[in-house]
């Protein structure tokens, strides 16, 4: 059953989340207020507010808060979401790139087209909910105090119970000694949800700075049980990485 008027009633609990922000963070404060850096769909409101299969899960929107989007883009954006097939990684112009044609795009493109090798991989995009545990715009996760990061968490898990997917694909990032990093969506969901993880790989290049794997498993516990998690690492540094789309075919033959 739809649940009208979800993704609006998130919206405003992300522009509170927002509002703490401004509190505790000097990038954040009363000078941008008034101006959006809440970005928490990357997909239409109506994928939001209804069930769905496949959700991609990022970390948060990139960008800084005392350089927020004009007015125009923030107009274009809110229209966006009311168009039932609009994808920010498919209709969006990132970068000065044509729309969908960034690095970050295109691996996200790749991603799909892997994983979803027997169908049209943009076709499952269209389809998929999108969205990053934080809905903030900061330059890098670490800039997010923990107890914001502690509420978005709260917040996109709140989202996910509502979708019910039935597969989640999301950034596994890592600290130096290997372990997932805090600040992730697959730490976000392991920490919450017991995950039993079925399948790892290491797809760490020579000229990786930190550890990089593949991941996949099931969630065992809570709401989400049954839920199969993919991990890849995030596209912003690896979206050229060969091994990264060798292990998902691996992954796919082996499941």
């Amino acid at each position: 059953m739809i649940a009208a008027g979800f993704a609006e009633k998130m919206e405003r609990r992300a522009d509170s989340i927002a509002n703490a922000m401004m509190q505790m963070s000097e990038g954040w404060r009363s000078e941008v207020r008034g101006r959006t850096n809440v970005k928490p769909w990357y997909s239409a409101r109506s994928l939001i507010n209804a069930t769905a299969d496949v959700v991609l899960l990022g970390v948060n929107p990139a960008g800084y808060p005392n350089n927020p989007p004009a007015d125009s883009d923030i107009a274009t954006y809110q229209s966006n979401l009311e168009c039932q097939d609009f994808n920010a990684h498919l209709d969006e112009t990132w970068n000065s790139s044509a729309p969908g044609t960034s690095p970050l795009q295109m691996a996200v493109r790749r991603v799909f087209g892997t994983l979803y090798a027997d169908d049209n991989g943009d076709t499952v995009i269209r389809r998929t909910a999108c969205f990053n545990v934080c809905p903030l715009r900061t330059p890098k996760a670490r800039y997010i105090p923990d107890e914001i990061w502690d509420e978005s968490v709260g917040w996109c898990l709140d989202v996910l119970e509502h979708l019910k997917p039935k597969r989640i694909i999301c950034f596994a990032i890592f600290r130096k000694d290997g372990m997932p990093a805090i600040k992730s969506p697959w730490h976000a969901i392991g920490n919450s949800y017991q995950i039993e993880r079925s399948y790892s790989a290491n797809v760490r290049q020579v000229s990786d700075t930190w550890p990089a794997f593949v991941l996949a498993g099931q969630v065992t516990a809570g709401t989400l049980t049954g839920c199969e998690i993919i991990g890849i690492p995030h596209l912003s540094h690896h979206r050229a990485n060969e091994l990264m789309f060798s292990a998902l075919e691996d992954y796919l033959e082996k499941r």
